[in-house]
């Protein structure tokens, strides 16, 4: 079982810095993407591409997000993220595909039951949908298939 993102494990992380083409621009990583989709007009969606890691989340905020961010949209846009991401960049693919059949699960301890799993005091009795890790899944047996 992989139930961290850190570490060996950190290209996991929507955090880690890749290169990802998508409509036509580089992309640092899966996360600029999925937070960039949540802004409504496309000069805000530029300056989260253009923005670092560290501030996506903080600067994210500053803009008009878009109305409709329910758990399917958000879901089909954070599974896309992640498939240029790792149909990107052939390092990743062998390292998802070298993970075997081992259970992927975000563990973590900022609260995120959503798409992973929070391992905190507050929420170790709470089962995490662990959206993220189901994904990475999908997309490791979707590559299986294709080879």
């Amino acid at each position: 079982m992989i139930n961290t993102f850190r570490g060996k494990y950190n290209w996991l992380s929507n955090f880690y810095q890749c290169d990802i083409i998508y409509e036509g621009k580089h992309w640092k990583s899966s996360e600029h993407i999925y937070q960039a989709m949540k802004c409504v007009h496309e000069e805000d969606k530029e300056k989260i591409r253009k923005c670092s890691l560290r501030e996506i989340k903080s600067e994210v905020l500053k803009y008009e997000q878009v109305d409709n961010w329910h758990d399917s949209l958000k879901d089909e846009i954070m599974e896309m993220a992640l498939y240029l991401k790792f149909s990107q960049n052939p390092y990743l693919v062998k390292k998802l595909i070298d993970t075997g059949e081992d259970e992927i699960i975000e563990g973590n301890y900022w609260h995120d039951n959503y798409w992973g799993d929070c391992q905190c005091d507050n929420c170790h009795s709470i089962l995490g949908l662990n959206k993220l890790g189901i994904m990475l899944m999908n997309i490791r047996k979707e590559i299986k298939n294709l080879l």
